[in-house]
Order: C-alpha cells, then structure tokens, then sequence
C-alpha cells in the first residue's frame, strides 16, 4: 500500500477525538422557562451569548453581525432579542466607548442570574 492511499483511508475513518475542547455552560432555568417563552430562534442566540461569555465574569462582547452570521438569521433579529432579554433582566448590555474619542465601540452583554 502506498503512503498516499494510506492517508486517504485515514481521512475516511477518522476515531472520536477525545482531547479537550470547547465547552460553555447553559442555565437548565433558561431551558425550563425562557425557551418556550422566547422560541427557538431567542434560544439559539442566548446559547450564542452562552457560547462567547467569560465563564468566572459572565461577560461577552460578540458583535450583532457575528451572531447574525452564526445562526444564519439578520442583525435586526438578534437586536430584538438582545432587547427582549434585557427587558426580561436575563442579560445586560453595556456600552463600551473609547476613552480618546469617546465613540461607542461595542456592547459588553452581562448573563444575569434568575
């Protein structure tokens, strides 16, 4: 057998990979209540906001257009759900500006606990 056929019959039956990967954590609260109340698609961005936090600080500042893309929806839905969220106090947006020109950069989204 030829080293190149043997590479193809490796790239056919890959095994699990069993090294450490990404994780994130996800309220079971959320998924109890929240996801009837904000559907499927309010789910799939809260788990995106769950994707992208600090774990110790809650924190994460994906763009809208980031999470847009992600789920393959429009910016405009994941900004009536942001504000959805932060009307119901399941998150909280803080507005970062930068310090020399005092423009808004981007949004820091807090997940808040229940």
């Amino acid at each position: 057998m030829r080293v190149f056929e043997f590479m193809e019959q490796q790239e056919l039956f890959k095994g699990r990979d069993k090294r450490k990967k990404g994780w994130f954590w996800l309220d079971n609260e959320y998924l109890n209540g929240y996801a009837k109340f904000f559907g499927a698609i309010g789910t799939a961005i809260y788990v995106s906001l769950c994707r992208h936090a600090n774990n110790e600080t809650q924190e994460c500042f994906p763009a809208q257009d980031t999470i847009a893309e992600e789920l393959g929806i429009s910016e405009r839905t994941v900004r009536f759900y942001l504000s959805k969220f932060q009307e119901y106090k399941i998150i909280s947006i803080k507005r970062v500006k930068d310090i020399k020109t005092q423009q808004f950069m981007n949004n820091v989204y807090v997940l808040l606990d229940r």
